[in-house]
């Protein structure tokens, strides 16, 4: 991962080739072209260069001699690179270039590997001549991926969804709230950490820099659990709101018979939880946040209910509100119950469990109560969590 203050001045440190705006004339001028070389030597207006002032003036002969000797990086749209390579004139291209660094930019999150095999058979082709591909996203610049980062990035989160996956309890796979209880523990377990330089702040916000750095803010807490949950089966997404700045938080739809939840929608915050062992914000109904930011008198989520809400319901505004009208609160005591299975999953003690469920008794409040340390020995007691010989353990 290339991380840069200034692409701009980056660029023209660099000289550097953009196949990257093209006019449909000049692209409706590369396809009839029989070879590259063919199109560069016509005059191509969408065609631009670092130091294109002295450039336009030189011959093509010249122009081929300056673009093999200095050129030292193309920056190219991902459209372009996809036609290059399904029509087999990439290669032609990196030999007219004389095979140099690659940008490619694109106005999509890379996140599925699946759409980049223009990309992936680049990226072979420049390692074979001992180059570099880098992809950036249009909406921010200044941070290059390497392929070797976005790799990184989906195994780390595969590996984490098949942790949960194939977590099992008496034989049997954990439930949905059980799934979501594990994702969301993995996911607070991030530090909070922002950037200090204000052009590099989407280095905490985007799955791919967050997964390859220790960045991570709200954006970024909420990014992990949407691509975490959409890898074992739990239906999620992210909402901004407004309580004095701008703050992400997640929605999600659960459907556990287990538990007795029956299509609710609930708002969970994992950054708020992750300075602490906590789990307050776990699962909140929208009038738990009312309550949690009634300080401040621009926030209403009731009058905020929006399309990330309602995506959940396939656009459906009436199942939306029937569910937010139905949604019941999750009590302490299954919260508890889910936490326990995650713990017994993953083959944990009784202590285990004690230790860190201790420090969450007071958080678990997600319908906003505070349970005191004697209700949460009772009911770990009672689930067999502990014995009667562990109390000295709390």
């Amino acid at each position: 991962m290339l991380v840069i203050k200034d692409y701009d001045r980056f660029l023209n440190k660099n000289f550097t080739l953009e196949l990257n705006h093209f006019t449909d004339e000049t692209f409706l001028r590369l396809q009839q072209s029989k070879s590259i070389e063919d199109f560069f030597k016509q005059d191509y207006t969408g065609l631009n260069t670092r130091f294109k002032k002295l450039y336009k003036n030189f011959s093509f002969d010249e122009r081929k001699r300056v673009i093999n000797n200095y050129c030292q990086y193309i920056e190219i749209s991902q459209q372009i690179l996809e036609y290059l390579v399904n029509t087999n004139k990439l290669e032609e291209l990196l030999k007219f270039t004389g095979y140099t660094n690659i940008i490619v930019t694109t106005n999509e999150k890379i996140k599925n590997m699946d759409k980049m095999v223009a990309i992936l058979k680049t990226d072979a082709l420049l390692k074979e001549n001992d180059k570099t591909l880098y992809i950036k996203e249009s909406y921010h610049k200044n941070i290059l991926y390497e392929v070797k980062d976005i790799i990184f990035a989906k195994k780390t989160l595969d590996d984490w969804a098949n942790k949960i996956n194939s977590a099992r309890v008496d034989g049997k796979e954990l439930s949905p709230l059980e799934k979501f209880c594990f994702a969301y523990m993995i996911v607070k377990n991030r530090k909070y950490k922002e950037s200090e330089e204000r052009s590099l702040r989407q280095i905490s916000r985007n799955i791919i820099p967050i997964l390859n750095s220790d960045y991570c803010v709200c954006v970024g807490f909420c990014e992990l659990l949407n691509e975490l949950c959409s890898r074992i089966g739990i239906q999620c997404t992210d909402k901004s709101i407004r309580v004095g700045i701008f703050h992400a938080i997640n929605v999600i739809l659960l459907n556990d018979e287990k538990y007795g939840i029956k299509n609710s929608l609930y708002y969970s915050d994992p950054t708020f939880d992750c300075t602490t062992n906590g789990n307050t914000f776990f699962s909140c109904l929208v009038k738990d946040l009312e309550d949690v930011f009634a300080s401040y008198d621009d926030t209403n989520l009731y009058k905020n209910l929006d399309n990330n809400e309602l995506q959940l319901f396939n656009g459906d505004n009436v199942l939306l509100k029937k569910s937010i009208d139905n949604t019941q609160k999750i009590s302490g005591t299954n919260i508890i119950k889910a936490l326990t299975a995650v713990f017994e999953s993953q083959g944990k003690t009784t202590h285990d469990v004690a230790n860190y469920l201790e420090p969450t008794f007071e958080g678990v409040r997600n319908n906003i109560e505070t349970y005191k340390h004697t209700w949460a020995y009772q009911v770990l007691k009672e689930h067999g969590i502990i014995q009667t010989s562990d109390s000295k353990q709390l």
